[in-house]
């Protein structure tokens, strides 16, 4: 597998679940998603998708899927990643206010 999704939609579960390692719970917020990708970047995974992706605010839709690389980051690359997810935190728990 090249890839790691983190997701509570059951319809991109059931679509990648076959070409990517998929870490899904239907009971996760949008809130949780972004907080378990934040968990595989400090372990060492590389964003492939941008956080808030989407045409839809946080306080628009429940569901949020984000597709992590398997290869570890090292230097900027890792702060950089590191950077987006707690931005992309910030934003959707001002929003989901």
């Amino acid at each position: 597998m090249k890839g790691i999704m983190v997701t509570n939609n059951l319809s991109c579960f059931e679509k990648w679940k076959e070409k990517l390692q998929i870490d899904y719970k239907e009971e996760w917020k949008y809130l949780n998603v972004l907080q378990a990708a934040r968990d595989y970047i400090h372990r060492g995974h590389a964003l492939l998708s941008h956080p808030l992706a989407g045409s839809m605010k946080p306080n628009q839709t429940p569901f949020k899927s984000i597709v992590l690389g398997t290869e570890s980051l090292e230097g900027a690359n890792e702060f950089r990643d590191l950077e987006l997810i707690e931005e992309s935190i910030e934003v959707s728990c001002q929003t989901l206010l």
